[in-house]
């Protein structure tokens, strides 16, 4: 590892880490912010010390394993020496003798081989000494980190519900021990488990929009969702947390959506009732084109007012919009045969 720049890393880490223990617990959101952009090289920087030192630990193993089969290799080659020596009655003195010579060569060879990595080994040593003396200070990284992970999360609570997904706080929930040490941490454990029951609970309310309409399980939810919306201020001790400015307007807006499915279902069914009863059919008998031409200013009329009550209805309401789309395709498929079987659904449907 190249010293100058071990050193480079150490001395900004140094700055950053001052920096951000001399904040005042009240400094202003952008200081902060300002201080965790400077993070992001320094975090680079030391992601890429911690490679180097996780490679120079494979080096070792490597070496110790090298090690182990050199010590195996001499200690084969001095017993054969020895063996070799004390072989005298041997007539092939002068061939013994050349491979002892030999066999000497070569286990000088490996012992110098073996100083060598031993010297490589010593330098390597020191080399990893240096690297945990100079990464000695992730903690206290780690703990900027953090908070930058906290301050990011507790603005991620005060998002719109539809802008948080199950997995969002599932990943916080993973994290919360490392916050654990952190200021607000109890009110932020707190926001969370709100933010999980709330989420449910918008989630819930927007899906009976989708299904079919039930009177009694949407005034239950809609009791729900005024308690949060009629929560003036946080107490945390209790569990009460009061919704940020946009979850408050998302809240409301839905509430306000279910407030009108009972009134759409009676649009809706009054469309229907209109082109059955408007003679329409009778009146254009064999003229698809004029019959379409005809319902078409009821079913899809361009009059302000009655593009303002689809809006109203309709388009807030997603059950309702598919069965008036499909309503009105029907018709232009085959005007003169009902009632279909969209119809019938609406026909059907109890807004009571």
């Amino acid at each position: 590892m190249n010293r100058m720049k071990t050193g480079k890393i150490l001395n900004v880490f140094l700055i950053v880490f001052l920096c951000a223990i001399t904040i005042p617990v009240n400094a202003q959101k952008d200081d902060w912010k300002e201080l965790c952009e400077k993070n992001q090289q320094l975090e680079k920087e030391i992601k890429s010390l911690i490679a180097d030192t996780t490679s120079l630990h494979l080096t070792i193993e490597k070496f110790d394993a090298e090690q182990m089969r050199l010590n195996y290799q001499i200690d084969s080659i001095a017993a054969i020496y020895n063996a070799l020596k004390g072989d005298v009655d041997n007539k092939k003195v002068a061939g013994i003798q050349q491979k002892v010579d030999s066999l000497n060569a070569v286990v000088k060879q490996l012992q110098d081989r073996k100083k060598e990595l031993e010297s490589i080994n010593r330098q390597k040593e020191t080399t990893l000494s240096d690297l945990k003396r100079n990464i000695s200070g992730m903690g206290a990284f780690s703990a900027i980190k953090d908070e930058q992970m906290f301050s990011h999360y507790q603005e991620l609570l005060l998002k719109p519900y539809s802008a948080i997904t199950s997995d969002n706080l599932k990943e916080i929930e993973s994290k919360l021990n490392s916050f654990s040490k952190l200021p607000n941490y109890t009110e932020f454990k707190a926001h969370l488990k709100a933010c999980k029951k709330n989420k449910e609970l918008y989630d819930a309310a927007e899906g009976l929009l989708k299904e079919k309409f039930n009177a009694d399980i949407i005034d239950k939810t809609r009791d729900k969702l005024y308690e949060l919306l009629d929560i003036k201020k946080s107490d945390f001790r209790k569990g009460i947390i009061k919704l940020s400015d946009a979850q408050y307007s998302e809240i409301d807006t839905l509430d306000i959506k279910l407030s009108r499915y009972g009134d759409g279902i009676a649009l809706l069914q009054g469309i229907v009732r209109t082109v059955n009863a408007s003679k329409i059919r009778e009146q254009n008998q064999g003229d698809k084109t004029s019959c379409i031409d005809a319902m078409r200013s009821i079913v899809v009329s361009e009059v302000e007012e009655d593009i303002e009550k689809r809006h109203r209805y309709f388009d807030m309401i997603p059950s309702l919009n598919t069965l008036y789309r499909k309503y009105w395709n029907d018709l232009l498929v085959d005007p003169f045969t009902y009632p279909t079987e969209t119809e019938t659904q609406i026909m059907q449907l109890n807004n009571e």
